[in-house]
């Protein structure tokens, strides 16, 4: 009976071992997801990007040309 405690344990620890893994991985893809939409923003806000498209400043560039 010790000996199938003792295996049941290891079990247990190994599916623990595993989960923490996969949660580890997870969170780092999502780390990685958030700072690339952190930086699309911070882009966006230093003009960077042309997102979303402003209608009113390709007007007044349009007047300027013609």
């Amino acid at each position: 009976m010790n000996f199938e405690n003792r295996r049941k344990i290891q079990m247990d620890y190994r599916e623990k071992k595993q989960e923490l893994e996969e949660n580890r991985k997870d969170t780092l893809e999502a780390v990685v997801i958030m700072g690339l939409l952190v930086l699309l923003v911070l882009l966006c806000n230093l003009n960077f990007l042309s997102f979303p498209f402003d209608p009113v400043v390709s007007i007044e560039k349009a007047k300027l040309n013609i």
